[in-house]
């Protein structure tokens, strides 16, 4: 079906993505197989990024402190590939947003868990700016340093991942505090390459994005359409199959209730 098409289609992006960041920055094929000079590895905490984890404090929500509706509380369960679901998302009042003084999202951020299945990320929506994240999750923003593709490919590369692995502490739940994912290695190229990097796979997470979004908004008229269908609610005998999947919204849809 169209999800399980954008599932694939999303798997050959990222693959597209990946080998072309491992072709420009680990084997250099575009110069010569050589890294160039006036590149550098440092450490993400010494990149000049805006790196945050979530609150820990004692104001952090109580389970009866969610509620309904209001300001999202991203977790890690919510990841679905790299975009975040809205599925079963969490919320908090926004006088809890405010007391929470760590963790709120800004534009263009990309967060990252580092507790249970650790180094899975994910980019923030604008529509999720400025909600927070829990205290299992830490965002990183490339501050106009990194450009959010680069940051992503470089996280979900082969090395950096088997790096959160040496780093991680603890044995029965296994963690990796924000000290420790700070000391990872990350290469800085040139801000000319990077910009280039970026136009190209930029583009290719963007479409991977929209397919994400795409598949939540199916999923959701999926769940809404079919009890009502297999319960005869709904007549829908009169409905093409392309304007369901094409919205939800009553001026996009026209049922006749039973």
């Amino acid at each position: 079906d169209k999800i399980e098409l954008n599932n694939s289609i999303n798997n050959n992006l990222e693959q597209q993505a990946q080998a072309i960041f491992k072709s420009w920055f680990v084997d250099f094929e575009p110069f010569g197989g050589v890294m160039p000079d006036d590149w550098m590895y440092k450490e993400l905490g010494d990149l000049g990024l805006d790196i945050s984890d979530g609150n820990y404090s004692s104001k952090y929500p109580k389970t009866n402190e969610f509620v309904n509706t209001g300001v999202a509380f991203i977790r890690g369960t919510d990841f679905i590939g790299t975009s975040i679901s809205k599925q079963n998302m969490y919320y908090i009042t926004e006088k809890k947003h405010k007391e929470l003084l760590k963790g709120h999202t800004k534009k263009d951020d990309l967060l990252i868990t580092t507790r249970g299945e650790i180094g899975r990320i994910a980019f923030v929506p604008d529509s999720l700016i400025d909600v927070n994240i829990n205290s299992q999750l830490v965002r990183i923003n490339g501050n106009k340093i990194l450009p959010k593709s680069y940051l992503a490919c470089s996280l979900l590369s082969t090395k950096v991942q088997n790096d959160f692995k040496s780093l991680i502490t603890g044995s029965a739940l296994q963690q990796l505090p924000i000290g420790r994912l700070k000391k990872i290695i990350l290469l800085k190229p040139s801000t000319e390459i990077l910009n280039h990097f970026d136009k190209i796979v930029g583009n290719l997470l963007k479409v991977s994005d929209q397919n994400y979004e795409e598949n939540e908004h199916l999923t959701q008229l999926r769940d809404t359409l079919l009890p009502k269908l297999m319960s005869g609610e709904i007549d829908v005998s009169k409905v093409e199959i392309n304007e369901i999947l094409e919205g939800s919204s009553d001026d996009k849809l026209s049922f006749s209730e039973k």
